[in-house]
């Protein structure tokens, strides 16, 4: 949850993504029902369709199907569904319908589906994509959304993935279910010198990425959900950021739960910032991984992270419990940005 404050002192509140249905019940779902008793949510935004950002929601929305007062409390979803995608690209598409029954909703594309089919039962579905090309950027009463991704082309390779995957409905990660390599046994120093770089999915390359600015206090946050440096990077550029002229943000929420994906230093070059966001418990995939800490280190030492989970930080230095980096790792659920 992102609170912030209009011009005319009036809070603005938003809600980024919902984990994992098991998290969302277990950390966030008591937070959530109490804070709709009193409070407006302005806006949700869904990054992308993968089932850890994703399913949260479908016990939110669920629920919201039976209480109209707190459904009434939501003002807006920015949600790129598969048929708002499909009608974009002009693609053949099929009527609207809502939800009537439970669907098998164990891939991400079943899970896109669902979600869709709720927001349209709350009427909550937008009927337009957001794009980093500024249309569906947000300046409203001090409060500023600038989307950095995702493309056209990306809308494309996920639009032509999800088909496949309803059509065979397989898991896209069935083959990559199990726990990554870690790379926790190698020291920082080490991986400093590790320059390699990982292909994201059409899945996540079509990860909603934004920044999202209090005017009135210049603060800003950069949420990158699970998107694309590269693409990142090109729309950072094109906004006229520089080596020489860089973003400024109080915080960044890194790509992908920290994993490094295709982080390089032409990003950590083009953004002002110090403090950095790992939302992971990683115990299914070894998030994060330690190069993208090493990485970021090596650009800028005084960088510290925050982690949503106990017992990362033990896992990541179990081979140098001593290293004076672990003290620059801490374990903060909630931050407060002046």
């Amino acid at each position: 949850m992102i609170k912030l404050k209009t011009d005319d002192d009036t809070p603005y509140n938003i809600l980024v993504d919902s984990g994992t249905a098991i998290s969302y019940s277990v950390h966030n779902e008591k937070i959530i029902d109490k804070f709709l008793e009193e409070n407006i949510l302005d806006l949700i935004i869904i990054t992308h369709s993968d089932e850890d950002h994703i399913k949260g929601f479908s016990r939110l929305f669920n629920k919201l199907l039976k209480c109209p007062t707190k459904r009434s409390r939501i003002k807006k979803v920015i949600y790129n569904s598969p048929h708002e995608i499909a009608k974009h690209l002009q693609r053949p598409t099929y009527p609207l319908v809502k939800k009537t029954r439970d669907l098998s909703t164990d891939t991400s594309a079943a899970s896109a589906k669902e979600i869709q089919e709720l927001l349209f039962d709350l009427e909550l579905l937008e009927d337009k994509v957001v794009l980093n090309d500024g249309n569906g950027d947000i300046q409203e009463n001090g409060i500023s959304i600038t989307y950095l991704a995702p493309t056209e082309s990306t809308l494309e390779a996920f639009h032509d993935q999800y088909l496949r995957d309803m059509q065979k409905r397989v898991d896209k990660d069935a083959e990559t279910r199990g726990k990554r390599e870690s790379d926790y046994d190698s020291e920082i120093e080490t991986l400093m010198l590790n320059t390699e770089i990982h292909k994201l999915s059409a899945y996540n390359r079509v990860s909603i990425a934004a920044i999202i600015k209090e005017n009135s206090t210049e603060s800003a946050l950069i949420m990158l959900g699970d998107g694309d440096y590269e693409i990142v990077c090109d729309k950072l550029i094109s906004m006229g950021f520089t080596r020489d002229n860089k973003l400024m943000a109080n915080y960044t929420k890194l790509s992908h739960h920290g994993s490094v994906g295709n982080l390089s230093n032409e990003f950590l070059e083009l953004v002002d910032c110090s403090n950095f966001l790992i939302s992971t418990d990683g115990t299914r995939y070894n998030h994060p991984d330690k190069k993208t800490l090493a990485r970021i280190w090596q650009y800028n030492r005084n960088s510290v992270f925050y982690f949503n989970y106990e017992g990362r930080i033990e896992e990541l230095f179990r081979n140098e419990p001593l290293s004076p980096y672990k003290r620059q790792c801490i374990v903060q659920r909630s931050i407060y940005v002046p």
